[in-house]
C-alpha cells in the first residue's frame, strides 16, 4: 500500500539537512518551516521523519546489496582469469594485516579488539593444518605397519610353499589375512 502524499515531501532534501547533517530538534525545524510557510504539528513531523528514515535506510540496504552483488560479479569475472588464492596464502595475508594492525593499535588501541578477532581464525587454521600432519603422519605409519605385516605374512607363505609344511589351516589363515591387508 502506497503512502499518501505529505505537504513536507516538498521540504525533503531541506529537512535531511536539518535532522541529519545541522542536528535540530524537531521544534527547530516545525519553526523554520513555519517561517517558510509549512504549517506542521510536532507529531506530524516527527512521523514524517520516522517514515523518511526508514525510507532512506530502506534505499541504503537496496544500494549496498546492488553494489555487493556488483563486487561478487567483480572478483568472479577476475577469478576466472586469475584463480583465487588458496587458503595458506590467505592466512599468511591476514598475519601480515594482523602484524600491520598490532604496530598501529599502540597509536589507535580499538585496534587491539580488531587483532584479536583477526587472530582467532589465524590460530584456528594453524590448529587445522597441524591436526592435518599429525593425520597425515598416522596414515603413513599404518600404511607401513600394514606393509611390513604383509611382507612377514608371504614370506613365512613362500617358506611354508617352499618347506612343504604348510597346514591347509595355517595356509587358510595367512590368505584370510592377506586378504585383510
Amino acid at each position: 500500500m502506497k503512502e499518501k502524499p505529505s505537504k513536507l515531501d516538498a521540504h525533503a532534501e531541506r529537512l535531511d539537512e536539518w535532522f541529519g547533517v545541522e542536528k535540530k530538534t524537531l521544534a527547530e525545524v516545525r519553526d523554520q518551516l513555519k517561517r517558510d510557510g509549512c504549517s506542521v504539528s510536532l507529531s506530524r513531523l516527527s512521523g514524517w521523519w520516522s517514515a523518511r528514515q526508514g525510507h532512506l535506510q530502506e534505499a541504503m540496504l537496496l544500494a549496498q546489496i546492488t553494489n555487493g552483488a556488483r563486487q561478487c560479479r567483480e572478483v568472479e569475472q577476475q577469478f576466472s582469469t586469475n584463480p583465487a588464492p588458496e587458503l595458506e596464502t590467505i592466512i599468511k595475508l591476514q598475519r601480515v594485516l594482523i602484524m600491520k594492525l598490532s604496530v598501529q593499535a599502540n597509536a589507535d588501541p580499538e585496534l587491539i579488539e580488531l587483532v584479536a578477532r583477526l587472530t582467532k581464525p589465524t590460530m584456528e587454521y594453524a590448529k587445522l593444518q597441524e591436526k592435518r600432519r599429525e593425520l597425515e603422519l598416522q596414515e603413513s605409519k599404518y600404511r607401513d605397519l600394514v606393509a611390513t605385516q604383509k611382507r612377514a605374512l608371504e614370506k613365512e607363505l613362500g617358506q611354508a610353499k617352499s618347506s612343504g609344511g604348510i597346514t591347509p589351516d595355517t595356509l587358510e589363515r595367512i590368505e584370510r589375512e592377506l586378504k585383510l591387508l
